[in-house]
């Protein structure tokens, strides 16, 4: 499809479009004298896309574009037509190659290779040595009421949840106590 964009509108493309047009019923305009009509249409039209100015056509045909239902629109009007179709069928194109390249991507990460117990195991100890670390701390009576606990162990489960979602290795599980932060309500030094 996207070799047909790139071929360019030739005269016997633009005599077989201009001639559906006028058999459709459109006439020519009376600005454009027939004589030259095809001059005038292919200076305008030349350097565009023969898919585009094809797709313009159909829609003229079907009347979609309300300020051309009885004349054919002037060389100007329609290689403004054409030029408005063929960006918005670049940007379909591009839109397609995005997701046809994010779909491949999707199966290679699918492929991935799976992790090795010991990197499982890994994470597992990390896991153990930071949820120890944090129930080390007893709470006292004003950090039940205060929320502390609470805040301690959502902290928990979400080093928890990390874990076994986070890649093997990440820097940011090595030390759950270095991430703490001083006067913050989850587990810091009082």
């Amino acid at each position: 499809m996207n070799r047909d964009l790139s071929r360019l509108v030739e005269d016997a493309d633009l005599g077989r479009c201009m001639r559906q047009l006028l058999e459709m019923g459109l006439s020519l305009p009376g600005s454009v004298r027939i004589d030259v009509a095809h001059l005038a249409y292919g200076a305008a039209l030349s350097g565009l896309s023969v898919l585009a100015l094809e797709a313009v056509t159909l829609r003229l045909m079907r009347g979609e574009y309300d300020r051309h239902l009885t004349f054919l629109p002037n060389p100007p009007e329609l290689a403004a037509l054409v030029r408005e179709r063929q960006l918005a069928m670049r940007n379909d194109l591009r839109r397609l190659e995005e997701t046809r390249r994010a779909l491949v991507d999707l199966r290679h990460m699918r492929q991935a290779p799976q992790k090795t117990e010991a990197e499982k195991a890994r994470v597992r100890a990390l896991v153990r040595r930071a949820t120890s670390e944090l129930r080390v701390h007893q709470p006292t009576e004003d950090q039940h009421i205060g929320g502390r606990m609470l805040a301690q162990n959502r902290f928990v489960e979400g080093v928890q949840r990390i874990a076994g979602t986070d890649p093997i290795g990440d820097p940011t599980l090595v030390d759950v106590q270095e991430s703490r932060h001083p006067g913050s309500d989850c587990g810091g030094a009082d």
